[in-house]
């Protein structure tokens, strides 16, 4: 088994690192225009921002529990 070091540890998922969260940032950015341009719909908009932020955080806090507990599966055998 090679010595891991940071170049054979990093791993990039496409999915998450190339659509999801670029897609995720563009929609809040997009969000928060509207929300400044639109003051009659400030609390749909403000809404909306904090729900894909949510959604943001839990998917990148998901994805860590994960590989703890990959880590921990590991470290047990």
């Amino acid at each position: 088994m090679p010595k891991q070091n940071f170049e054979n540890h990093i791993r990039y998922y496409p999915m998450h690192h190339y659509v999801f969260y670029p897609l995720l940032l563009t929609t809040i950015i997009v969000a928060g225009v509207k929300f400044d341009h639109h003051p009659e719909q400030r609390d749909i908009w403000g809404a909306l921002i904090v729900g894909f932020i949510f959604i943001g955080w839990s998917s990148f806090m998901m994805r860590q529990h994960y590989a703890l507990g990959n880590q921990d599966r590991i470290v047990r055998n």
